[in-house]
């Protein structure tokens, strides 16, 4: 949705739910302002935050700052960062766990590019449960954390408008998500605009490559297709677009996830859209909680007045809403006129007068508070979207049947990261994408922990004969690695002191990873057709790996809980009888029912509010295991 929607839907919405004038304002404002609040609205021209007092989170970025941080800059922590932007404030998760409507993958599962390839796996399992769709469970959560947790505050308006944003985009955004991701938003070429029984194919701007729905100067821009399949082009709905933000538009296209086509009708969307706000504000206002599928009822005048802004075949209906919201009346008298939007005016008064009491802090301090809300939603579910859980990592040394150790990269080569086999190995992490424990077949990545190599720190079999370290998920499948456990014995599962092979996922006629011996001295890493041979097996030495439900005295130890609380929190448990006797694996059933009746009863009396929702968070992810 764009700016029509976001401020003067939204503050209609407001109105409608009760609020003033006044309210409504900061409500609307704050809704549009997740569009705008960008880093260049929040630091000064030396790069320092105007707010000092806690580190703001942008809610935006601009598509120069995406295209340079993905396409030309990819580290780990820069896609973490457009992750936090796109997925929390703009393509709310809904495709996973007890949500009502779950969509099911039918796309490809795997595609051989010109330069690069992608295959189907348990990560692009997670990713597809970030779809975004209206009506999820995060929707009802963060709707009723205002009213359970944020009523009566200076920024409760703030909040709410910024949160109305999140709401509206999850109808406007539905099917797409907020991560690069070809196989989720990118789609089949034929899209159609339907006016009435009429289908007209869709021209676009996209210059490369050129095809028959190429109209360069009347086309929709959108982004062209890319040789690499998280490239920056497939964010979010960009291959379609601005289709899903035209309110009065109605069109068709088969997305890459889907062997069905889907209708989209914006104008009945986005009618669904405004009556949703109004309930959500409403309660909101009034202080009762919110249920997904509820919705305001309109006075039949007023829906009329909304139906006909909405259909107007404009791409931006600002001037139609403020021409038409006079026609609104609550009591008999008319809505007034929001001022216009600009976008600057909360940093201004800021930068004057650097107080916690402004509309541009309380903002930003709203934002934080919801990345922080979604990430814990998810979290509960075994799904993250910026970080690597600590129960998907194994630390290990690689050692060869040699007693050769993967070791520090080689300093004669400035900015080239080869690792070197030595006689001290260094500790290494493999990657896992499940919380289950390490098992032949499964597919993993590899990072170094050496701190020589900054962000170019996982493992890839390139073009080049040695391997080498660069930034995570440059390739996806070159740096993707499927460990085989050597001796299949009583299970799969791989532990310390097994031989196991590492079998690169991108390369079929010479898979293997294995060592070789450099012309010139030393023992580098490559690959090798044969996967039977000494120098390609691998033994796990020390291999440690955390067991999700094996709660040790130090399991829930974090920031805001050290050992000493960790310790009373795991006695506590056992006195409940949650842990099994004489051992420390949890009793997952009595733990599910702890959680349904009697939680938090069974937890630490010592706890602070932030220490029992994330005690509360980690034992939810053993339940939903």
């Amino acid at each position: 949705m764009n700016i029509d929607f976001h401020y003067y839907g939204t503050y209609v919405a407001a109105r409608l739910a009760g609020y003033d004038f006044a309210s409504a304002q900061i409500i609307a404002h704050s809704a549009q302002y997740v569009d705008d609040s960008s880093d260049n609205m929040l630091k000064d021209g030396m790069g320092n935050y105007y707010i000092k007092t806690f580190t703001p989170i942008p809610t935006v970025q601009g598509n120069i700052e995406i295209f340079f941080d993905i396409n030309f800059r990819w580290a780990e922590d820069t896609l973490n960062k457009t992750v936090d932007v796109w997925v929390p404030f703009h393509f709310l998760p809904g495709n996973y766990g007890d949500n009502q409507v779950i969509q099911k993958y039918t796309g490809p599962t795997q595609d051989e590019g010109e330069f690069f390839s992608w295959f189907f796996d348990s990560e692009s399992e997670k990713q597809f449960k970030l779809l975004c769709q209206p009506n999820s469970l995060i929707v009802k959560t963060m709707v009723n954390d205002v009213v359970m947790n944020h009523t009566d505050k200076d920024y409760t308006l703030n909040m709410a408008g910024m949160r109305m944003h999140v709401l509206a985009d999850t109808w406007a955004h539905m099917f797409y998500v907020g991560l690069p991701a070809w196989f989720v938003n990118d789609a089949n070429d034929d899209v159609y605009q339907i006016s009435g029984t009429t289908k007209t194919p869709v021209k676009w701007q996209r210059i490369w490559p050129w095809d028959d729905s190429t109209d360069i100067l009347n086309g929709e821009q959108a982004t062209p297709n890319a040789l690499a399949y998280n490239s920056a082009v497939y964010l979010g709905h960009g291959r379609m677009g601005h289709l899903p933000d035209y309110p009065y538009l109605k069109y068709q296209y088969t997305p890459r996830w889907s062997k069905d086509t889907i209708t989209k009708d914006n104008t009945s969307y986005f009618m669904q859209a405004i009556r949703q706000l109004t309930k959500a504000l409403s309660c909101i206002k009034n202080k009762t909680l919110f249920d997904i599928n509820s919705y305001a009822d309109l006075p039949t005048d007023v829906e009329d007045v909304i139906k006909n802004i909405l259909s107007t075949r404009v791409n931006d209906q600002s001037d139609t809403w403020k021409k038409q919201i006079p026609q609104i009346k609550i009591n008999g008298v008319p809505l007034e006129v929001p001022a216009d939007y600009d976008k600057n005016i909360w940093l201004n008064t800021y930068i004057k007068t650097p107080v916690n009491t402004t509309d541009y802090y309380r903002f930003n301090y709203s934002a934080v508070k919801h990345l922080l809300l979604v990430r814990d939603c998810l979290a509960e579910w075994n799904i993250y979207f910026d970080s690597t859980p600590k129960e998907d990592i194994v630390s290990t040394k690689f050692k060869n049947k040699k007693s050769m150790s993967i070791g520090p990269i080689d300093d004669n080569y400035p900015n080239q990261f080869y690792p070197k086999m030595a006689d001290q190995g260094i500790n290494l992490q493999i990657i896992k994408q499940t919380p289950k424990p390490l098992s032949s077949g499964d597919v993993v990545e590899i990072k170094t922990l050496e701190s020589a190599v900054d962000v170019y720190n996982f493992l890839g079999a390139w073009l080049r004969t040695s391997l080498y370290y660069y930034t995570r998920q440059f390739d996806i499948s070159k740096q993707k690695w499927q460990v085989e456990k050597v001796y299949q014995s009583k299970d799969l599962v791989i532990r310390a002191g097994d031989q196991v092979r590492f079998k690169n996922v991108n390369y079929s006629n010479k898979p293997y990873m294995c060592t070789y011996e450099y012309t010139f001295g030393g023992t580098y890493l490559t690959t090798q057709q044969n996967g039977s041979s000494d120098n390609a097996i691998w033994i796990m030495d020390g291999l440690s790996e955390f067991d999700i439900r094996f709660v040790t005295p130090d399991y829930f130890i974090s920031d805001i809980i050290d050992l000493t609380l960790s310790s009373s929190i795991q006695n506590d448990m056992k006195i409940y009888g949650l842990i099994i006797s004489d051992k420390n694996d949890v009793d997952v059933r009595a733990l599910k029912k702890a959680l349904d009746t009697i939680y938090p009863g069974f937890i630490h009396a010592m706890l602070t509010p932030d220490q029992q929702n994330q005690v509360y968070i980690q034992l939810r992810k053993i339940v939903n295991y």
